[in-house]
């Protein structure tokens, strides 16, 4: 009999790498984004301005977010 963690098969299913981030430098293929919660880090894509909120999702930014108030929660 193999036991299993029900909780981590839930967060399996529940994982998502979406990353929202404010611009803080574009570079020719690149982009350097900080989230929240101040942690700064690289993604494929300049189409999001400085400045701007910009979604990312395996490490390449899927588009322009909105300019809102986020938080993340760890469970």
């Amino acid at each position: 009999m193999s036991l299993t963690n029900l909780y981590t098969e839930f967060a399996g299913l529940a994982k998502s790498d979406l990353m929202i981030g404010e611009v803080m430098s574009v570079g020719t293929e690149t982009s350097e984004l900080e989230d929240p919660n101040g942690y700064e880090f690289i993604a494929i894509g300049t189409s999001v301005s400085i400045g701007d909120m910009a979604f990312v999702k395996a490490g390449i930014i899927q588009s322009t977010a909105p300019t809102l108030p986020a938080s993340e929660v760890l469970v």
